[in-house]
């Protein structure tokens, strides 16, 4: 492993990691970045109107971290931490911060954006070499998104013995937080794409020509998380998505007739537009269903 300081936080490197196919957005990134405070990052946004540079640098995107249950005292492990747009509110609510990401240009991203954060470490390698260097446990884990190269994750089995592990590295009564698209999500019936894959009716045929699966529906989670013996497993249900959460529903406060209308929220690519979600979900809403269709969920588990 190699020692790399940026500002006030380290990059633990695996060598192994650091050569990686160049994209230009990235390295674009990853410039501006270095030379340019956050107070320029929606100046930057609105002169390059693309995914990758809204995804990776648009504040909705904490949106969903802001919910989460973290203390001032807390010590987080967050897997897949790209170039830190969550990494950011995490730093800003808990003591400290240890990601886990396998890219090194994302990672550089994440140090620079975040350089004057005292209590981040970034360790450059996938979940199976860093575990070695995880020898302190955490009270919060947080996976956002299932899509992280970083995560040994091929199929259900592999789901739930990551879960595991990570299980063993929680403090008493610490919380894991994971937020995935539901792959009966209402849009895709409605006409999206799959978000990894680009293609139509992905996760509604159960990613059958993906490598593994980015979503899950909400019956097949409960039945992988009944594996761990959780104290409590809590869902949430991000509107529209996880990705730009600006509504976060619960089994207790469920949304309302109307609420949801910004269904055509769909910034990567283009869709078609099969029916009116919005006449859709208030159907559902008024017959419990909207739970099962959710386009995304965040769930909390207790240990």
């Amino acid at each position: 492993m190699e020692l790399l300081k940026i500002g006030a936080n380290s990059l633990i490197i695996d060598s192994k990691f650091k050569f990686e196919k160049k994209e230009f957005w990235l390295d674009e990134l990853l410039e501006f970045v270095k030379n340019y405070s956050k107070d320029y990052y929606e100046k930057y946004l609105s002169s390059h109107p693309n995914w990758n540079v809204l995804y990776n640098l648009s504040k909705l995107r904490q949106n969903i971290i802001f919910s989460c249950d973290i203390g001032k005292n807390d010590k987080v492990l967050e897997l897949g931490s790209e170039c830190g747009v969550i990494t950011e509110t995490l730093c800003q609510k808990a003591n400290s911060v240890t990601c886990v990401e396998t890219s090194f240009t994302k990672s550089l991203v994440n140090a620079y954006r975040n350089n004057n954060n005292t209590n981040l470490k970034i360790f450059v390698t996938d979940y199976n070499n860093a575990k070695k260097y995880l020898q302190e446990k955490y009270n919060v884990i947080a996976i956002i998104g299932l899509k992280h190269n970083c995560l040994p994750i091929k199929n259900d089995d592999d789901f739930k013995h990551l879960l595991k592990a990570l299980f063993d590295l929680l403090e008493a009564e610490g919380k894991i937080y994971i937020a995935f698209e539901n792959r009966l999500g209402l849009k895709y019936f409605a006409g999206c794409r799959e978000d990894i894959s680009g293609l139509f009716n992905e996760g509604l045929y159960g990613y059958e020509n993906s490598p593994r699966k980015y979503g899950y529906a909400k019956e097949e989670i409960e039945k992988i998380l009944s594996y761990l013996g959780a104290q409590k497993i809590n869902f949430f249900y991000p509107y529209p998505n996880y990705q730009f959460c600006n509504s976060l529903y619960s089994d207790e406060y469920l949304p309302k007739i109307g609420e949801l209308s910004r269904n055509t929220f769909n910034l990567d690519m283009d869709r078609y537009v099969f029916f009116d979600e919005r006449k859709v979900f208030d159907s559902l809403i008024t017959t419990n269903y909207f739970k099962i269709f959710s386009n995304s969920f965040l769930v909390e588990i207790i240990k």
